[in-house]
């Protein structure tokens, strides 16, 4: 694949988003370990994982965009 041919100089940058973030923490969890696998087969670059954006179709106090903000780091 080709990422194995990045270097330490390298990044692969990830940006996800998700709709439903609240609703299925089964999903959630399989999600989690596959970015976890990804990490650990690609160590031989810097991967940088971007936040989770906001639902721009909710309301910003809504229930989904509350758990968006208190799951990622400031």
């Amino acid at each position: 694949m080709e990422f194995m041919s990045l270097g330490r100089k390298d990044a692969i940058v990830i940006k996800g988003g998700t709709n439903d973030i609240g609703n299925n923490s089964t999903k959630r969890n399989e999600t989690l370990v596959m970015m976890t696998q990804f990490m650990q087969k690609y160590n031989n670059t810097n991967i940088i994982f971007v936040n989770i954006p906001q639902r721009h179709d909710f309301a910003k106090y809504s229930r989904t965009n509350l758990k968006i903000r208190h799951s990622t780091p400031n």
